[in-house]
């Protein structure tokens, strides 16, 4: 699941395919559930007056599982996708569900690398 939500769309059933050919005896997981997670979105939706469309709710839960194994990531995609709602929404139920998070918003030409990546 990691690596699907990282490829474009029309890539995913490729990717799909070619782990059934080199693992064809191997059967998919079962998907995991993330209760607290998306019971919590989908009440922070309703609150902040927002449309709870399946494939957004797809993107919390992948969003939320990428913080689960990365410190950090970015949100791309075009204008007025959702990207900063996504991460508002995920951000705010993971507060609330007594996990405090914070986002940091950095300017990457504001900024040097070693600034960014803590690095001296």
């Amino acid at each position: 699941d990691m690596n699907l939500s990282k490829l474009v769309a029309d890539d995913v059933p490729l990717f799909l395919a070619l782990l059934k050919d080199l693992f064809p005896k191997v059967t998919d997981p079962p998907k995991k559930s993330y209760k607290n997670i998306e019971e919590g979105s989908k009440l922070l939706i309703k609150k902040n007056l927002l449309w709870e469309w399946e494939a957004w709710m797809l993107k919390v839960i992948q969003l939320y599982e990428t913080s689960l194994v990365r410190h950090g990531f970015m949100l791309v995609g075009p204008t007025l996708c959702g990207k900063t709602e996504i991460a508002h929404i995920l951000t705010t139920c993971m507060s609330n569900d007594g996990n405090p998070h914070r986002t940091v918003i950095m300017n990457p030409k504001a900024i040097t690398d070693s600034q960014m990546y803590g690095v001296k």
